[in-house]
């Protein structure tokens, strides 16, 4: 027997089948203060029928299923349509010069259904907005978004729009009509092989690729919103939450808006999507694709968000033996918690995979540690620290403390430094990272900034800018496996990072290094005295901090009315911050 789904989940779902607004969705919940008691008040005020409760909490249901999938937002063109959504009152309808023949299906934005363009003699699809949607300005709003939105886009794996308009207190949207159904369907009755997941994966980045150029965020990436036609090609469908670069006012940070399981980390935290929030949503379908299971499951919609945003599923291919594990790991490349492990662009995402569909293997990163892994060892540590902190404070209460020069004859008149702790060393080659099998090898480009840092792979494959190209490192004949990536410059902080490296990748990275800046304390007796670095007087008397000194030898001096300068010299050799202190003495009279 399936889990019965939450309130909680069905509530939210109610939001996504779009029988209720954000705005609705947070005011009933905050009256009420409980989902159930919130569906309750609903469904006797008539704002939500029996049939939309049922399809909410069906849908919602389907959601926390493992094998069998199919949520009902979906926009399935020539799908079975028992099941299709819409108003009956509509069919034999003329709207926009197409005759309404029969109901689709539904999105989030409104119901869409089969209708004959009868200037052109030709079936299409006609999405309408419903009319309590219509009585919301912003709604209207991001309808029409969506038609702008998609008519930018001229793209082979995009349903495009063919017109838009209102007639008869309608808003409605005609689209080319696709024979096929959506990647859900497919999913309710088994996985999907490796090498289509990847073709039909391409596609829809190529299709985004082309909207994030355009300035346009989907933000609801899910196998409900992706087509497959009859022959094969995946098209991207539903546009109604993606968000234009530069409109305000639209579904801001803040706002939960999208499908909760495939939802990014920073979705369900409400902060603001980005074209790597897309990235994530494709990572998720193709993790769905794959095993034929959600990434995460839970009990409650709150359980879900917090797996999303602490967790990591399994590895595909711990799942599904037939997945590659390069595939595997590009998957959960794509699915980094933090987005700015994720692939760059959307592009990348498309080269990488038709470089996985020409049989090349791709070299990604090393995937990152979750959040929520390893909590107990981490909050003993912390316990160990705090012990070993406060243990400092009562035995050397003064180590790391500024200390003040001291005063009196034969005492040296000059500035003191507190203890800087020592720049971290990068880490020497380890037994961890002995390659996979020493007959196999790949190569690698790194692209660097600045063009003169040096890059090494497994402290073995040292290079600089040979190429001809300022900072374009190649390695040529790289061990496969596992492999610590290091890349060095004057006056810049050293990186490390753990990489994969794959059989015939000839992948590419770009670093950037950050450059080396340290800020300096001074702290004096008396306050109030004027701080030179460099011979270049200091805006900020003492006690002053002063932000972002550069790698490198510098001066300082310490002048005060009345007192003698102090006068020395220090070095920025790593971001560590200096801590000065110094007494000034009077002058002789």
């Amino acid at each position: 027997m399936p889990p019965v789904p939450s309130d909680s989940l069905t509530l939210r779902q109610t939001v996504v089948l779009g029988y209720l607004t954000e705005n609705d969705y947070r005011s009933i919940l905050d009256r009420s203060g409980d989902a159930s008691q919130a569906i309750a008040e609903l469904v006797t005020s008539g704002k939500l029928t029996k049939a939309q409760l049922d399809l909410a909490r069906s849908s919602s249901d389907a959601g926390q299923q493992t094998q069998k999938v199919s949520s009902a937002p979906t926009i399935v063109v020539n799908s079975n349509q028992d099941q299709a959504a819409g108003d009956p009152g509509l069919i034999g309808r003329t709207i926009g010069g197409c005759k309404i023949e029969g109901a689709i299906g539904a999105g989030g934005m409104g119901a869409v259904y089969r209708a004959r363009h009868l200037g052109l003699d030709k079936l299409v699809a006609v999405k309408i907005l419903p009319p309590h949607f219509a009585r919301s300005q912003e709604m209207i709003d991001r309808f029409q978004r969506e038609a702008r939105a998609v008519a930018r886009l001229d793209h082979p794996n995009i349903v495009g729009v063919l017109n838009v308009g209102f007639e008869s207190g309608l808003h409605f949207i005609v689209m080319p009509i696709i024979q096929g159904a959506s990647l859900t369907d497919r999913l309710g009755r088994e996985k999907i092989p490796p090498d289509e997941t990847i073709r039909l994966a391409r596609g829809v980045a190529e299709g985004l690729a082309q909207a994030h150029r355009n300035g346009i965020v989907h933000r609801d990436v899910k196998p409900d919103n992706i087509l497959v036609s009859q022959g094969g090609q995946a098209k991207l469908i539903d546009f109604g939450l993606a968000r234009e670069a530069g409109v305000s006012g639209l579904t801001e940070a803040g706002q939960l808006l999208g499908t909760p399981h495939y939802m990014s980390p920073e979705q369900c935290r409400g902060e603001a999507a980005d074209a790597r929030s897309d990235i994530y949503a494709l990572g998720a379908t193709m993790y769905h694709a794959l095993t034929g299971r959600l990434p995460y499951e839970a009990k409650s919609l709150y359980e879900l968000l917090d797996s999303i945003v602490k967790t990591r599923p399994k590895a595909p291919h711990e799942l599904n033996p037939a997945v590659p594990e390069n595939l595997s790991h590009f998957v959960l490349w794509l699915m980094e918690p933090e987005r700015d492990r994720r692939p760059a662009t959307m592009d990348e995402v498309a080269k990488g995979l038709s470089a996985l569909e020409r049989g090349s293997i791709v070299a990604v990163p090393a995937p990152s540690r979750p959040r929520g892994s390893h909590t107990r060892t981490l909050v003993l540590v912390a316990a160990l620290l705090v012990l070993l902190v406060v243990a400092a404070a009562i035995f050397v209460p003064t180590f790391y403390r500024p200390r003040a020069a001291p005063s009196g004859p034969g005492a040296p008149h000059a500035a003191t430094l507190a203890p800087r702790k020592a720049r971290p060393p990068l880490r020497e080659r380890q037994d961890k990272f002995k390659p996979f099998s020493n007959s196999e090898r790949s190569s690698i480009t790194i692209i660097v900034e600045p063009g003169d840092a040096v890059a090494t792979l497994d402290n073995k494959y040292a290079t600089t800018s040979l190429t001809g190209v300022r900072g374009r490192c190649d390695f040529d004949s790289v061990f496969v496996g596992p492999a610590v990536l290091q890349v060095q410059a004057p006056g810049f902080e050293p990186y490390e990072t753990d990489i994969y490296v794959f059989p015939k990748s000839n992948g590419m990275r770009s670093i950037e290094l950050a450059a080396i800046a340290a800020d300096v304390h001074f702290d004096t007796s008396p306050h109030g005295v004027r701080v030179s670095i460099d011979g270049q007087p200091q805006e900020q008397p003492t006690p002053a901090v002063l932000k972002a000194i550069p790698a490198g030898d510098h001066t300082y001096k310490l002048s005060m009315p009345g007192f003698e300068d102090i006068e020395g010299k220090f070095t920025v050799d790593w971001s560590e911050p200096f801590y000065f202190t110094a007494e000034l003495r009077k002058r002789e009279p």
